[in-house]
């Protein structure tokens, strides 16, 4: 079984803390920073999910074309996507505030949420 553990986003400051999984010391979300980063051509679009996740953080009302409500029908945890023209940042909501468990682009989104479902089963098994 995975090893899961929680880091604090420290770009996003707010009433609603933000955490990202690290899974077996790796995290998904950081490798993926780095991969734009390196990449150089969506570094802007990454830096607004930024902004869009301190706004949310902070409490304020988004649009469905930024941030969504992704929950599938009879679950219990709440599931979101950060999303800023191809940048997509899928996360859940927790007792201890919002993680990051998963990202990707718009091109890839079917399977992202996939694998993002299945991580997120994971992790809450792990922590029951």
């Amino acid at each position: 079984m995975a090893k899961y553990s929680l880091k604090e986003v420290e770009q996003v400051n707010g009433k609603i803390k933000y955490f990202k999984l690290e899974i077996d010391g790796r995290c998904q979300f950081d490798e993926f920073c780095q991969d734009i980063q390196r990449d150089g051509n969506l570094t802007s679009e990454l830096a607004s999910i930024y902004s869009i996740m301190n706004s949310q953080a902070n409490l304020h009302m988004l649009p469905k074309t930024k941030f969504r409500d992704i929950t599938p029908k009879k679950s219990k945890n709440k599931e979101y996507e950060f999303k800023k023209g191809s940048v997509r940042i899928y996360a859940l909501k927790d007792a201890v505030g919002n993680i990051i468990v998963y990202a990707g682009k718009k091109g890839s989104q079917s399977i992202d949420m996939a694998r993002f479902r299945t991580i997120k089963l994971d992790y809450l098994n792990s922590i029951k």
